[in-house]
């Protein structure tokens, strides 16, 4: 596991029992522009949770285009490619085995959009959970997590034909995308999307689990964090980057998510490379 919380790879300390489905390996990463990852006849079966950003997944000559709150799913054989198209991807994976997750992968798509992401963020919670402690029996919990997920994610296939995120809840997500992550508000969207504020604010709700402005502020935390770490800006110059007149209010948003403020995220991030 990194240094830092948000960014780590685990693995079973021991052998792997012999399983229908397992769960190898548990990840969550943070990817720059243009960063792109491809496999020809893969022998990787994963599923992986865009938290936020914009990828583009190639897979057997299919193309997706991966958006925050999306699923992608790399099947057992399957020659893929997948790139960054946003400044900066975090996103969640699992790695899984064995012959009842081959056939599951496959009957999926490439790509799913859960009409809420709570069920997708407990499961991985709870294999996180497994991985870090790896109690007696753990890997038959973790498999039992593995499957509920590509349960889960058959079920969002199915209804994906009758049902879709709101027209407005995706015209919303793409503003605030375009935006670069720098502030936005509920009127200035709400008129964007011809709804009215209230609306939109339960729409959002319903379907993303937290309200637009919540939402563009994980965003905004999360492209700071990426330049905080990989950049030499300074803490007001990133402010302004993002969309920020006074430093201090950054500071304040950013410590009221994190719970520490920008400059010692910064101190400890470095201080552990």
């Amino acid at each position: 596991m990194t240094a830092l919380d948000d960014l780590y790879i685990l693995y079973p300390l021991d052998s792997m029992p012999v399983l229908p489905l397992t769960v190898t390996e548990i990840g969550a990463s943070c990817w720059p522009l243009n960063r792109c990852a491809q496999r020809q006849q893969s022998t990787i079966m994963a599923i992986e949770w865009v938290v936020s950003g914009e990828m583009r997944l190639t897979q057997d000559g299919r193309v997706s285009r991966v958006r925050g709150g999306d699923v992608f799913v790399l099947k057992y054989g399957s020659s893929h490619r997948y790139v960054t198209v946003s400044d900066e991807v975090r996103k969640r994976f699992i790695g899984l085995g064995g012959e009842l997750a081959r056939q599951m992968l496959k009957d999926l798509p490439d790509c799913l959009t859960p009409l809420t992401v709570t069920p997708v963020k407990k499961i991985f919670d709870r294999l996180l959970a497994l991985f870090r402690h790896q109690t007696d029996d753990w890997q038959l919990d973790a498999a039992a997590c593995g499957y509920r997920l590509c349960a889960q994610l058959e079920q969002t296939a199915r209804q994906s034909d009758r049902q879709r995120r709101h027209p407005a809840v995706e015209q919303a997500l793409r503003l605030i995308h375009s935006r670069g992550w720098r502030r936005v508000s509920v009127p200035w969207l709400a008129g964007q999307t011809g709804i009215s504020a209230a609306h939109l604010t339960r729409l959002f709700r319903m379907e993303m689990g937290e309200t637009p402005v919540a939402y563009a502020r994980r965003q905004m935390v999360e492209q700071a964090k990426f330049l905080l770490l990989n950049s030499s800006l300074s803490c007001k110059s990133i402010a302004a980057q993002l969309g920020f007149d006074d430093p201090l209010y950054f500071s304040a948003v950013f410590k009221a998510v994190t719970g520490e403020p920008p400059s010692w995220y910064k101190s400890r991030g470095l201080g552990a490379r």
